[in-house]
């Protein structure tokens, strides 16, 4: 969970499932299945987060945010 806001009467709470279609301790790999096109995925570890932009059955394609390609 992360907290956002800095006041003290103020608690809004967002998880980090509400941002990431996949959250794991590593990076996807190529036969990573998402659902579709655009699913995203969080490596809790580096914080590193990437995008699907291929959807072929054990040959998928992640683009990530840190430039790590995974295809």
């Amino acid at each position: 969970m992360s907290y956002i806001g800095n006041r003290p009467t103020l608690n809004i709470v967002q998880s980090y499932s509400d941002r990431w279609d996949y959250i794991n301790t590593g990076n996807p790999a190529v036969d990573t299945n998402p659902s579709s096109v655009g699913d995203t995925w969080l490596n809790s570890t580096t914080g590193e987060e990437f995008v699907c932009t291929d959807v072929t059955a054990g040959a998928n394609v992640w683009r990530g945010s840190l430039g790590t390609n995974v295809m």
